[in-house]
């Protein structure tokens, strides 16, 4: 896996990844860029500004992303849909339409999560991020235009200098090695458990397809288990961010 999809997969921050967002149709980048205009919430004495929520929603709306491992938040929410704390209705927006209270909040949470992580990623020295390795990614970032004028319009949209572009990415850089670190080095995966999870849950599903249907030792390695290893590191890391909640001073003032 190249440096980028590592960043944006094994590391994507309860935040929308940087490239999404500079992927933005002009009418969301408008909104995207609004000022400071009230406080949403407040972790560990780090304010959480209502325009950075509205940013995050809009970013995952515009772009369909995932919250990833590191929203924990999301999960929460789900559970208050469930009770009936949060009306479904209130979840059901449409493309281009008012934000719903429920993207809200998930944005909310997800950002919260990540303060806690990074909160947490500070506290242990890392090797910062070459310079080579931001090149890399900059590149990748800009190689998703149709030229660098495109790509250099697009940051003025958002209001975005390459040094602030720049940083945001040596954050996730180390947010990626701390989870490589702490959680994927320790997760192994037996071949008892690689193929009890192949016949239980991959074949039938290509059977189902109607798909031919490799033998387990020619995608054990490359697929099976890389699978089977995200899912233990997700679980893992959800579990930590839960923990980092329970002991975490959080104010909630918006939504």
């Amino acid at each position: 896996m190249n440096l980028c999809m590592r960043l944006l997969s094994s590391a994507s921050l309860a935040g929308p990844a940087l490239a999404a967002a500079l992927l933005l149709s002009p009418p969301a980048l408008a909104q995207a860029a609004r000022p400071f205009d009230g406080i949403a919430a407040v972790v560990n004495g780090e304010v959480i500004s209502i325009g950075e929520v509205h940013r995050s929603a809009l970013l995952a709306r515009e772009e369909k992303l995932g919250v990833g491992a590191l929203c924990a938040g999301e999960a929460m929410l789900a559970v208050e849909l469930a009770r009936g704390d949060v009306p479904a209705a209130l979840g059901q927006g449409a493309p281009g339409g008012e934000l719903t209270l429920v993207e809200l909040r998930r944005a909310r949470e997800c950002l919260i999560d990540s303060r806690l992580v990074f909160r947490e990623v500070r506290r242990f020295p890392r090797v910062a991020a070459g310079e080579e390795d931001l090149d890399a990614l900059m590149a990748t970032l800009a190689a998703q235009f149709e030229s660098a004028e495109a790509f250099t319009a697009e940051m003025e949209r958002l209001g975005l200098s390459q040094q602030e572009i720049r940083s945001d990415l040596r954050r996730q850089l180390l947010v990626a090695e701390y989870i490589d670190g702490r959680f994927r080095a320790t997760v192994e995966i037996t071949d008892e458990q690689a193929r009890s999870a192949w016949q239980r849950e991959f074949v039938p599903g290509m059977e189902a397809e109607g798909v031919p249907i490799p033998s387990f030792e020619s995608v054990a390695n490359d697929y099976v288990v890389p699978i089977l290893q995200q899912r233990e590191v997700n679980r893992r890391v959800q579990s930590w961010i839960l923990d980092l909640r329970e002991r975490a001073t959080i104010r909630r003032m918006y939504p």
